[in-house]
C-alpha cells in the first residue's frame, strides 16, 4: 500500500478489521494503538475479552502466532517468558526478541536452534 495509507490511522483501523494479518505492512506506530492491535488481534482469532493488559494480549497472541513478537514494545519483546511463548510458537519470532533474548540459552532451546 501507498506511504500515505499505512500511515492513516482509519484507513489501518479498517483493513486490520479485515485482516489482522495486515498490521504487519503498517506504520510501526501504530503498534502501540490499543484499538488497532485488539482489532488486528481479534480478526487473527486471538480472543480477547477488553480488559487485559497489554502483556496478556501479547501473550494469547504469540501463542497464536509468535510473529505477533514483532507488535510488542520494546519492554515485552525483553520479557523472557513472552519470548520463549513466541519461538514455541513459531521459532522465527526469536529474530524480534531484543538482544539479550536472541543468545539466551532457553530462548535457542526454546527456538530449537540449541540442544
Amino acid at each position: 500500500a501507498d506511504d500515505r495509507l499505512k500511515s492513516c490511522r482509519e484507513f489501518v483501523l479498517t483493513v486490520v478489521g479485515i485482516n489482522g494479518e495486515a498490521l504487519h505492512y503498517a506504520d510501526s506506530r501504530f503498534f502501540a494503538d490499543r484499538e488497532i492491535v485488539h482489532t488486528a488481534m481479534r480478526t487473527m482469532g486471538v480472543e480477547l475479552y477488553g480488559n487485559e493488559t497489554e502483556r496478556q494480549v501479547l501473550v494469547k497472541a504469540v501463542q497464536k502466532d509468535g510473529n505477533n513478537l514483532h507488535f510488542a514494545s520494546e519492554e515485552l519483546r525483553a520479557d523472557k517468558e513472552i519470548v520463549l511463548a513466541a519461538v514455541r510458537s513459531n521459532p522465527g519470532a526469536l529474530k524480534y526478541a531484543l538482544d539479550g533474548l536472541r543468545r539466551d540459552d532457553d530462548c535457542l532451546k526454546a527456538a530449537g536452534l540449541w540442544d
